[in-house]
């Protein structure tokens, strides 16, 4: 359109599965490359009968945010890129899926140029798009939700003075942060995944917006709020309005292990629980 130009890209080089396990030892499904103005790859999943054949999922740092919320009711996916956390969200039985995406071209191309080859998960009766920002979203959603993930679907930029940064981005911003925790159920889950970068700008911006969020809404603090591990190439934080209980930061934490993530942060967290598994030689996590 006037706005943007997509490219859908078919390449068997293409393999894209942010931060996934090592565990996995299997050959992810084909894919397909998406790229707006030549940037941010993303991956259309190929999808052959079932999201239920997607059993890469149980590999991804999202099937963590499962844990908390086992086939959560209300779930909102934000910027989805290729699709692949709303796939993700079918998957593990997700009842009400909302999908923020600015982008008609991206909808257009899941909706009905490619809906056959992702699986027709655009036009699943349990999920509902919505071609908008996540800003505009949250104005106009009267819906609380379980589940609020946003997505990974940007690609790896490199730390350098005066380069790409988060507060490029509306969507890390204090007021979008906000808006989102505001929509939050009170035992709701905000899930944010970025890269590991040297040192780790990225991740440390998602923890002061949390932080900063926290004190605009007046709702408390980010220790016992906060739980966050990390792959060998991505780091997810998950935020829980009301606290995570020591059941669930239990429950995390074996779940982590499982898939020999690192845990990076939870409260009472110890410095031997981190960097085993994918370890760094600065431990800047």
């Amino acid at each position: 359109n006037s706005y943007a130009r997509l490219d859908v890209i078919e390449s068997p080089s293409i393999k894209s599965v942010p931060g996934i396990s090592l565990q996995y030892q299997k050959i992810p499904p084909p894919q397909h490359g998406i790229t707006i103005d030549g940037d941010n790859l993303s991956a259309i999943t190929r999808i052959e009968n079932d999201v239920a054949e997607l059993e890469f999922m149980e590999f991804l740092p999202t099937s963590i945010f499962f844990t908390v919320k086992p086939a959560p009711e209300e779930v909102l996916v934000i910027e989805p890129g290729g699709g692949m956390d709303v796939a993700g969200a079918l998957y593990f039985g997700g009842e009400n899926i909302y999908v923020s995406q600015n982008s008609s071209l991206m909808v257009d191309v899941l909706r009905d140029g490619f809906s056959d080859y992702s699986g027709n998960i655009y036009n699943d009766k349990k999920v509902e798009v919505f071609e908008v920002s996540s800003r505009n979203f949250s104005k106009i959603t009267d819906r609380k939700f379980d589940l609020i993930i946003i997505s990974l679907s940007d690609s790896f930029h490199t730390v350098s003075a005066g380069a790409y940064s988060l507060n490029e981005n509306y969507l890390y911003t204090v007021e979008s942060i906000s808006d989102l925790m505001a929509i939050l159920k009170e035992d709701g889950v905000l899930a944010v995944t970025r890269w590991v970068q040297f040192p780790p700008s990225e991740n440390l911006k998602v923890l002061s917006t949390l932080y900063e969020s926290l004190e605009y809404l007046q709702i408390g603090k980010i220790p016992k709020k906060v739980f966050a591990y990390r792959s060998l190439l991505t780091c997810t934080t998950l935020f829980k309005k009301d606290g995570f209980a020591e059941n669930e930061i239990n429950c995390l934490k074996e779940e982590v292990k499982k898939l020999n993530f690192d845990i990076v942060y939870y409260n009472g967290s110890r410095q031997d629980e981190a960097n085993i598994y994918s370890i760094l030689e600065e431990p800047y996590f």
